[in-house]
Formats: C-alpha cells, structure tokens, sequence
C-alpha cells in the first residue's frame, strides 16, 4: 500500500502557536522533519496522516518553524538549564562541575532533552536555542 504524503501544518486559533495547548501526544522526527500526533479534533489544515486508537481519532502533521521553536517551553527549568550551557559549547563534565551535578546525570537530562525535541545532535540543540533566542523571545 503507497500513500502520498502532502505538507501539513499545525494551527491553533491563539498565537503564537503553542504546541502544549493542542495535548501533544507524541513527537518524532521523519526525514528531518518534525512531526506531531494530535487530537483529530485540533485544527489541523492539512495532515501526514491519522489513525484511531481506542475510539479517539489522531492526526500527525508536519511542525511548522514557529512551533518548534516553542520546543524548548517543553523542557523543566533544569533541562532548559542544560541545554542552554551545551549549546553555548560546555562539555557534560563542566557542566556537572558547574551545577554540581554528576557527569551521568548531565548525560540522561541531555537524553531526554533530545528526545523531547526530536534531536539527535548537539549541533541542532544549538541551532534551535539560537534561533529562538536571536527572534528576541527569551525565557520568562
């Protein structure tokens, strides 16, 4: 069975888009594209694709720019913490000597830092906390 994929974008009636408000199921990464799994009842303009589990229908649609720099809202305040100390070039061991924390503690929140934001590298980890700080939004 082929299906055709078109493009897909993720729209909430409040801007900026918020990711959380529309209940984020899942996240994940498809050929470098960012996608999530949402309630059919968002709204949705175009989707990915959808399926049903357990009577409650699902949609995955592409994340547009805007949304995923709204990611980082995501994390704890440790995990932004994190995040932003190895985007600006920290080695783990630093910043377990910094925060005081254990090198292997440093290495399961940057796991799941990756995981939350569909990440795989340290050098996207750095793009998007660069892209998010340059447009001027900071942390509250």
């Amino acid at each position: 069975m082929t299906a055709a994929v078109t493009e897909c974008r993720l729209t909430v009636a409040e801007p900026p888009c918020d990711p959380v408000a529309v209940a984020v199921l899942a996240r994940f990464v498809l050929r470098d594209v960012t996608c999530v799994v949402v309630p059919a009842a968002a709204a949705v303009t175009a989707c990915l694709g959808a399926f049903e589990l357990a009577g409650q229908r699902y949609v995955v649609v592409k994340v547009g720019e805007k949304i995923r720099r709204d990611l980082l809202d995501l994390l704890t305040p440790r995990e932004l913490e994190i995040a932003l100390l190895v985007s600006a070039g920290q080695e783990c061991k630093a910043v377990a000597r910094r925060l005081r924390i254990s090198f292997h503690t440093v290495r399961v929140h940057l796991g799941r830092i990756y995981a939350k934001l569909g990440l795989h590298k340290q050098t996207e980890l750095t793009a998007l906390v660069a892209a998010r700080y340059a447009t001027g939004r900071g942390a509250s």
